[in-house]
């Protein structure tokens, strides 16, 4: 065909809009594309363009330009460390995505950060759409050095293993597990999403001021908290200024609202999972700026078997306590009762939650001009002696005992969206089930972890059938591995196949019945 021709036909302009087509997938927009990385067998100096072509590092990644619709996929069982800072954004329909690649019975990729000169993030969002799942963050900073000059509330509000800054808009950190994080996310962008992450075990100090850990800080409007677990974030230490009792201070918790530059209303709180927390919900008063106006939280079908104030609010009106389930039968140094509202004339809402107390604990101690409403509760004192405090139900209080619990009280069942949940809802199984981890891979109970020495008196360690992207277990059982190692000059054996975690005595076949030793225990079952 002559060009002429092509031109007099109009042929060549469609030609041009099909390969523009073609290009963009047919949406005026490059199509999205997938870049991968693997810290073990990756190659900085490939394209990234695939699993085999994978790059190695964070660094590297840092240098693309991502686009709307990207997925970035972090191969399971590598580990980073250092902070990846995203400043691209995506959109509504096309955001784009980090998550993980490879096979499940591998670890999910696991992020920390050791720089101690900075703030310890992970991974920083620092645009909109921007979605983090399936991801592992471990032992990131719970101080600033004191050569990093503290200027004031703001530096501390820099720690997090994932951060999503204030410029960010509708990010999503979703299905990520966070070990031993000081501060697991920080959130400080409108409209993000924080669902299905599983966050525990951190129990040291917050420095400078000496606070506690945190597991999901929140700093901004129009935020959902939802479908979380969050086990142990709290601290115990003489240097926390937070004393009701004892020589030791208590401070952390699951949840914190501050930052008082911004207002804070319409965040959504609910069908989160709270066990051995320093208190579930903290809203604070004063840090930059004095009585900030926050309200309009709505808190409601919780589960919470914390340390500790279910609510902690020194500042917050017009909030909605709704359908939780509260158990409060630990106590430590800082006793604050259930419920610890401030604000007066605050117009909150407290109804048709369970509460469950131990004799000693105090429903409610707001301050006399609180001006909140108790309503239609159903109490459960554990000893049968109700404290309800300064402010009392406006009607008559319903008491019952774990055996006998009405409906239509404390937390709803999902419908079957989190089973794990639901079958939580049974407070009396849960008071009755010290263990309990939801979402979290259990050991059976017939395949036991078991010590046993050789006859040389050295052990060997061996993990065998440990579900492999549980990072928690992983990082059990290296610290009980080098444990083992310190006390008795262990052999540490080769890694063995999927299932448990056996820590065996190297030369003695199953069976055998492990010679005398100076060091001989019970098997120990991972709970």
């Amino acid at each position: 065909m002559k060009p002429n021709r092509v031109l007099r036909t109009g042929l060549l302009p469609f030609l041009l809009v099909l390969a523009f087509c073609c290009l963009t997938g047919g949406n005026g927009m490059a199509a999205p594309r997938t870049f991968w990385v693997d810290s073990r067998t990756g190659d900085d100096l490939q394209d990234g363009t695939s699993s085999r072509r994978a790059w190695r590092t964070l660094e590297r990644l840092s240098r693309c330009s991502l686009q709307p619709g990207d997925v970035v996929s972090f191969a399971r069982g590598s580990r980073f460390d250092g902070c990846l800072e995203v400043r691209a954004s995506g959109s509504a329909a096309a955001p784009i995505r980090f998550t993980s690649y490879g096979r499940k019975r591998l670890p999910a990729p696991l992020f920390t950060n050791s720089d101690t000169t900075g703030f310890g993030n992970c991974i920083r969002l620092r645009g909109d759409y921007l979605h983090v799942g399936e991801l592992a963050f471990a032992h990131t900073l719970a101080e600033i050095p004191q050569r990093h000059r503290i200027g004031s509330f703001t530096d501390m509000w820099q720690l997090g293993a994932v951060v999503v800054d204030s410029s960010a808009r509708h990010c999503v950190i979703r299905g990520c597990e966070f070990t031993d994080c000081g501060v697991g996310i920080k959130s400080n962008g409108e409209h993000t999403l924080i669902e299905g992450n599983r966050l525990h075990d951190c129990t040291r100090v917050l420095k400078q001021w000496s606070w506690g850990p945190i597991a999901i800080w929140l700093g901004a409007d129009h935020q959902e908290v939802r479908y979380n677990v969050i086990r142990n974030y709290r601290a115990e230490d003489a240097s926390i200024v937070w004393k009701t009792a004892g020589p030791l201070g208590a401070d952390g918790g699951a949840i914190e609202i501050d930052d008082g530059r911004a207002p804070k209303h319409a965040i959504a709180i609910h069908h989160n999972f709270s066990q051995g927390n320093q208190g579930f919900l903290e809203v604070t008063y004063k840090d930059v700026v004095t009585a900030p106006d926050y309200g309009g939280l709505h808190v409601y079908d919780n589960i919470s078997d914390d340390y500790q104030s279910f609510a902690l609010l020194w500042q917050g009106r017009d909030c909605l306590f709704e359908h939780n389930t509260i158990i409060r039968r630990k106590r430590n140094g800082n006793e604050q009762g259930v419920f610890r509202i401030m604000q007066t004339a605050s117009a909150n809402t407290v109804w048709r939650n369970l509460i469950v107390t131990a004799d000693s604990v105090v429903v409610s101690r707001n301050r006399p001009d609180a001006g909140t409403e108790l309503r239609d509760n159903c109490y459960c004192p554990l000893g049968g002696h109700l404290r309800l405090g300064r402010e009392r139900e406006s009607g008559k209080p319903l008491t019952a005992s774990l055996r006998a619990l009405p409906a239509g009280y404390g937390a709803r069942s999902t419908g079957g969206r989190c089973p794990w949940f639901d079958r939580l809802c049974d407070a009396a199984a849960l008071i009755s089930s010290e263990s309990t981890d939801p979402g979290m891979p259990a050991v059976p109970a017939d395949e036991p972890v078991r010590v046993v020495l050789a006859r040389n008196g050295r052990m060997a360690v061996t993990l065998e059938n440990l579900v492999p992207q549980d990072t928690t277990a992983v990082y059990a059982y290296e610290q009980l591995k080098t444990y083992l190692s310190r006390i008795s000059g262990a052999d540490m054996a080769a890694p063995a196949a999927a299932g448990k975690i056996v820590l065996a005595a190297g030369g003695i076949s199953k069976g055998q019945n492990p010679p005398p030793s100076r060091i001989r225990g019970p098997e120990i079952a991972i709970p």
